[in-house]
């Protein structure tokens, strides 16, 4: 009778699973020889936890392999360069390191609030160093860097928490090359926790490539709308100054450039998190490594105060190719000064633009470089801001008919922007807009053209973001702003809806730039609007009979309020 192949695979696979249940419990077990491994039989994987009496990587190892610390204020930026420094052992093909468990560590703190677990990314930095160590006790000595590979994917089976006690890295090197020019090794790794596994990586690889570490620059700066007075008059809902997204975009290119000894001529990328409101002073941080930059803005929060990223970028030093300048427009018409009926919403440091035309795809503007006031930075952020002032913010269904009418359009991201030839400091600069249609995630792209003859100085493209404002958009711009800035009553603009009920999703739209419902309605800064759902529902009641405006109404009492998380109504006689 001939051999069964599927029994004999079968029998196999048996007795390989046995000799790994050996190995993991120990034994000795049957060699496991690689292939092309000429020093012998790997050696079985360390104890799960090392021997206590291992001395630590020495301190210079570990700045050879990492490279200095990153500058840091307020928290430890950097946590994994001391989770090596425990205790480690490297034998030919397998390696062990660990570190005890720290419940004051920052990540704790902030990840996640009320509910603390490590990092999962932590674990993965680990196997990265540990990884790194082997390569440095294998002869890769100075004048070389490491550079991890992500791994496309790995398990998890549990977490690390404070109340845990000791971390252990588990790495088994299945390859390592090695040579004058650096090399690489791979392995799969896994990560304990008290005994327990919790992490399983199929494979990582880290790199040694010539070279230092590129150390990131790092510049903290801030603006305070009492000194900046430019900035007060920038406030996109007329209530909280606001940074400008170009001003953002020159934050960044200020931030490489200095990093880079050279000019930014290219933008890629440029996305912001969320609005950085400003009703008093900000603290900036940028950091710039290579080609990438990053802004974060100081969120104070007690222990939990740190730099929270809010945008990021690629930068380039150069450009691409000029184009051609945009043809004209066929269907242009005059529009009235859009600062004066309070279609836009800038003061008088921003007032850069003279003349307006426009289209049913697009517009033609003229900037004046010396009417307006805000500071020049690297990019001339006063003008590229004044560029987006073409655009038709309160109605851009003119332009994208699938938008609808009543929302309201904000500067959302830069796809790219290109610097062809520096914006100048006096006349007159054209400005040509042109709709570029939807991009995913239901936001309208616009191309945008600064020239000066036949020339394109500057050429960026703005992907805009729309919210639904309500009632907001039956009102002219003038009585928007007599309301929103100036305290006048108008019933036509309370949250409350004619039903007399307050929606706490009424309430987080108006909010969309936060501070603008606080400042409406007189309530307390550094609040959330959406926690006072029963006063705002008794201001408006107030503001209503009465004939005043909210903001200055206060509120004693509210016996005759009933409210949910949801929504508040004031009980009427």
């Amino acid at each position: 009778m001939g051999r069964d192949p599927l029994r004999s695979r079968r029998r196999s696979r048996a007795r390989r699973h046995r000799r790994l249940r050996c190995r993991a419990r120990g034994a000795t077990g049957h060699p496991d020889q690689l292939a092309g491994d000429r020093r012998g039989p790997r050696p079985p994987r360390c104890a799960l936890r090392p021997p206590r009496h291992r001395s630590p990587v020495a301190p210079r190892t570990l700045f050879r392999a990492f490279g200095p610390p990153a500058r840091t204020d307020a928290v430890d930026a950097r946590p994994t360069h001391r989770l090596l420094a425990g205790r480690r052992t490297c034998r030919a093909r397998a390696v062990t390191g660990g570190c005890d468990v720290r419940a004051d560590a920052w990540y704790f703190k902030a990840h996640f609030y009320g509910d603390p677990v490590q990092p999962g990314s932590l674990g993965i930095e680990a196997m990265s160093q540990l990884l790194s160590c082997y390569l440095v006790e294998r002869g890769i000595g100075d004048g070389f860097h490491f550079e991890p590979v992500v791994p496309a994917s790995w398990k998890y089976r549990g977490q690390v928490l404070p109340s845990d006690e000791l971390v252990t890295v588990e790495l088994d090197v299945v390859d390592a090359e090695l040579g004058p020019n650096g090399g690489h090794a791979d392995t799969e790794g896994w990560l304990w926790v008290d005994g327990r596994k919790v992490y399983h990586v199929p494979h990582l690889r880290v790199r040694a490539v010539p070279g230092t570490p590129v150390s990131p620059s790092i510049v903290d700066t801030s603006l305070d709308p009492g000194e900046d007075e430019w900035l007060t008059d920038h406030c996109p809902t007329w209530t909280v100054p606001a940074l400008p997204l170009m001003s953002t975009a020159d934050l960044l290119a200020s931030s490489a450039a200095d990093h880079n000894g050279r000019p930014v001529r290219m933008l890629r990328d440029l996305s912001m998190q969320r609005w950085v409101p400003a009703p008093g002073p900000v603290r900036f941080r940028t950091t710039c490594t290579g080609q990438r930059a990053q802004l974060a803005v100081w969120h104070e929060a007690g222990t939990l105060s740190r730099f929270a990223p809010v945008a990021t970028a690629e930068v380039g030093f150069e450009p691409p190719p000029r184009p051609d300048r945009f043809a004209p427009l066929a269907d242009c018409a005059d529009v009235p000064d859009p600062y004066a009926n309070a279609d836009l919403f800038h003061g008088p440091h921003f007032q850069y633009l003279v003349a307006l035309k426009t289209g049913s795809s697009g517009a033609s503007g003229i900037l004046d470089a010396e009417r307006g006031s805000v500071p020049r930075g690297v990019l001339h952020q006063g003008l590229l801001d004044a560029a987006l002032h073409t655009i038709p913010h309160n109605e851009l269904h003119l332009w994208e008919p699938t938008v609808g009418p009543g929302r309201l359009a904000f500067p959302h991201r830069l796809s790219h922007l290109a610097v062809f030839d520096p914006l100048p400091d006096s006349g007159e600069i054209e400005v040509e807009a042109r709709s570029a249609g939807v991009v995913p995630d239901d936001l309208v792209a616009i191309d945008i053209q600064m020239c000066r003859g036949e020339r394109v100085l500057v050429a960026f493209r703005t992907v805009l973001m729309h919210i639904p404002i309500g009632d907001l958009s039956s009102v002219s711009g003038s009585d928007r702003r007599a309301f929103l800035r100036d305290g006048t009553p108008d019933t036509r603009l309370l949250l409350t809806g004619r039903d007399g009920v307050l929606r706490r999703r009424d309430v987080e739209r108006m909010d969309a730039l936060p501070g603008t419902v606080n400042t409406v309605y007189g309530l307390p800064a550094d609040t959330r609007a959406s926690e006072w759902l029963p006063h705002i529902a008794a201001k408006d009641h107030i503001a209503r009979t009465a004939g005043v405006h909210p903001r200055t109404v206060e509120i004693t009492s509210l016996d005759h309020v009933s409210w949910d998380e949801d929504s508040a109504t004031v009980r009427t006689p």
